[in-house]
């Protein structure tokens, strides 16, 4: 399986969102729009291209955090057989191994949440707009890390030797990557994104046509709405596959 469809996995089952590929190292934003292509959201434009307006609303997410299996964390005492000046902070390391190829190792203490305020009045626009197709899906929630990690594997036996101060070595194992975290040895490592902060995870709608109102669905195709809603948001569920919108 592909890093990419690896990490949609573990978005639907932590979050119940699309993954946003590349975590931490995209530019989604609130009201893209695109297509799922090979599992995962492809940007073709921003709504407010096309006339539509939206207030945003934010708020603090719980902390994200998954290691594939066979994902192994080491303390490193590396100035214990040094003599180290009295005020002086002791540097310390974290190696990151990885038995399999193509693992993840995801952490991000700090997640906020943004979302748009009213989805109805957006896909009122959308559904009315001569450009607009209803196979396009829009971003309608995003999930920000800040500071976080993320590192994969290229091969098997792939490992990643961080260093930094204690109390830095402390943050990354909670998902807080400071500037003084530097990257002093790796093998085998594919993606090594250390203190970068963007999104992780995307909430999706589609605008439907449902006795002449929009219908909202999130991510299954085929979902029925709520008797009585105008719209329904369908989650994805931990087992369930994206079907490619091209």
């Amino acid at each position: 399986m592909s890093l990419a469809r690896t990490a949609a996995r573990v978005i639907r089952q932590q979050l119940r969102a699309h993954v946003a590929w590349l975590p931490l190292a995209n530019t989604f934003q609130l009201g893209d729009f695109g297509v799922i292509s090979g599992g995962i959201f492809t940007r073709l434009g921003n709504v407010r291209s096309l006339g539509v307006k939206f207030g945003t609303r934010r708020s603090d997410g719980p902390p994200f955090e998954f290691r594939s299996g066979g994902v192994t964390e080491v303390d490193l005492d590396v100035d214990a057989r040094l003599d180290v000046a009295a005020g002086v902070d002791a540097e310390a390391g974290l190696r990151i191994g990885f038995a399999s190829a193509n693992s993840l190792y995801l952490r991000a203490a700090e997640i906020e949440v943004s979302e748009i305020d009213e989805l109805i009045p957006v896909a009122a626009v959308l559904r009315n707009h001569s450009q607009w197709r209803l196979r396009y899906r829009v971003i309608h929630r995003l999930w920000t890390g800040r500071d976080a990690l993320f590192i994969t594997s290229a091969e098997s036996d792939a490992v990643i030797e961080l260093r930094g101060s204690a109390e830095a070595i402390l943050g990354a194992r909670q998902g807080r990557a400071n500037l003084d975290l530097k990257v002093h040895n790796k093998t085998n490592v594919g993606l090594d994104l250390i203190g970068h902060t963007g999104p992780l995870a995307l909430g999706l709608f589609r605008v439907r046509l449902v006795g002449g109102d929009p219908e909202l669905l999130d991510f299954s195709v085929g979902a029925f709405p709520s008797s009585g809603a105008p719209y329904e948001l369908d989650q994805p569920g931990p087992d369930d596959e994206p079907t490619d919108d091209l």
